[in-house]
């Protein structure tokens, strides 16, 4: 731990803290009945948007952790580029951004649609699961991010491997940091 983060990891932790700047420029001044509004009943508002953020970087936290100490204590050590198989990347296009299709969410990953949030308690979640990320990172440089795996929380028979998972909850925050703008500018 320490030492710099290699290209691909130095990458995914930029895109995190980009994220969290993203989080705060468009939550500034929005009141507590903007970050709730939600724009059609089958629509989210911005702030599940970020409770559903927060949702998956809790659930895949301990994964997480466990897949890096297991690949630690097996060895698993390698130097980049890494290569991600057919699953992995086909996960990573479709959490683009950039994509226009739509998944429907895990049933676990889903925030509930009744309750008020708090904007302050939401995004200080979020902010706390940004840093997790970059304590994550550091903890894995070094090792092997195509042959570490990390199980889903989702589906538990698969797995992904640790970069692409890193990669993959990036451009996740992403695509619903964009949505959640989308749904204050309307």
């Amino acid at each position: 731990m320490g030492a710099s983060l290699h290209e691909e990891l130095a990458a995914y932790e930029a895109t995190f803290r980009d994220n969290r700047a993203v989080a705060d420029r468009i939550t500034r001044g929005i009141t507590l009945e903007q970050f709730n509004w939600k724009p059609a009943p089958d629509r989210w508002s911005a702030a599940q948007c970020f409770v559903h953020l927060n949702i998956s970087a809790r659930l895949f936290a301990a994964s997480i952790d466990d897949a890096i100490r297991r690949g630690r204590a097996a060895g698993l050590m390698g130097t980049p580029p890494f290569r991600y198989g057919f699953m992995s990347r086909w996960v990573a296009r479709a959490v683009d951004p950039a994509g226009q299709r739509k998944f429907k969410a895990p049933a676990k990953f889903v925030a509930a649609a009744g309750p008020t949030y708090d904007l302050r308690e939401v995004l200080a979640e979020f902010h706390a699961a940004g840093e997790r990320w970059e304590r994550c990172l550091q903890s894995a440089n070094g090792l092997d991010l195509a042959r570490v795996k990390v199980p889903s929380p989702a589906l538990s028979i698969m797995r992904f491997p640790l970069g692409a998972l890193f990669g993959i909850q990036a451009s996740h925050e992403r695509r619903h940091l964009n949505q959640a703008e989308r749904t204050l500018a309307l």
